[in-house]
């Protein structure tokens, strides 16, 4: 800034009808000030291509590391998978071992309910109880719900003759 205050004549109402360029000096001056300008971004090219490079380099990385995970994601993905499939395959062994020691066809094992070996135990004690006693629990005189299982739950109609007084 200070040569551009050296280089520029004071302008007065006197220096500016005084002062007059002839196009060579006018020549000279624009061309000093492009010079000048030239010199400010003379490495920008070089910059540039710098940063083209840089670009390039960050987005093949990140590519390889897209790739990275995605074979993570998937790697992980068929691991759960896996884990899965191995904890139903130890429930149906579990399963099949309680209906065995119970006395019960292998073939309801898989009817048995619960995760742990207690559970199972309990649900095949009924399971066997019922088969003994020939069929599901008849239905008693009082509620007509099977015996053990409660009073019957009241229908939408009871429900809204009772709320309208009938």
């Amino acid at each position: 800034m200070p040569e551009e205050a050296m280089e520029q004549p004071e302008t007065t109402p006197e220096n500016e009808a005084a002062k007059t360029f002839t196009q060579e000096e006018l020549d000279k001056i624009v061309a000093e000030r492009l010079d000048r300008e030239r010199k400010k971004y003379a490495d920008y090219a070089d910059l540039k291509k710098r940063a083209e490079e840089y670009e390039k380099l960050r987005q093949s990385q990140m590519t390889e590391q897209e790739k990275l995970e995605a074979r993570l994601a998937e790697a992980e993905r068929q691991i759960m998978e896996r884990e899965i499939a191995v904890a139903e395959a130890e429930q149906r062994v579990l399963k099949a071992k309680v209906a065995e020691s119970m006395g019960l066809p292998v073939a309801l094992a898989e009817r048995l309910t619960g995760t742990t070996e207690e559970e199972l135990k309990a649900d095949a004690a009924n399971l066997l109880e019922v088969m003994k006693a020939g069929g599901p629990p008849k239905a008693s005189s009082k509620q007509g719900a099977p015996e053990g299982f409660g009073p019957r739950p009241e229908t939408m109609d009871q429900r809204i003759r009772r709320a309208a007084g009938f």
